[in-house]
């Protein structure tokens, strides 16, 4: 999902953009059948309903946050696209350093 977002800036066209929103839903779908999984064989079945509101509860910060931070940027035209490149970004180079 961190790369496909980092790469809609190049959908300039309606083509471009419908691209990416077929790869955004299939990478989001396959994240949201996952996260209990995964979850729950990390902490166990005994723990997964306080370890999923954490999860949510973590999850949830940047959702909040990052249209405001946006919405910071946007009236200076030339911070929107670093902005944008530098918050989506994170995701990429976080989920780099995961060991399995």
């Amino acid at each position: 999902m961190a790369v496909t977002t980092t790469l809609c800036p190049l959908a300039t066209n309606y083509g471009g953009l419908v691209v990416y929103t077929i790869l955004f839903g299939i990478f989001d779908g396959a994240f949201v059948a996952l996260i209990a999984v995964i979850t729950g064989d990390i902490v166990g079945s005994s723990k997964l309903p306080s370890a999923l509101g954490f999860l949510y509860l973590v999850f949830s910060v940047p959702i909040m946050t990052g249209s405001l931070i946006a919405g910071i940027f946007s009236p200076n035209n030339n911070f929107v696209r670093l902005s944008y490149n530098l918050l989506y970004s994170v995701p990429d180079f976080r989920a780099t350093g995961i060991e399995t």
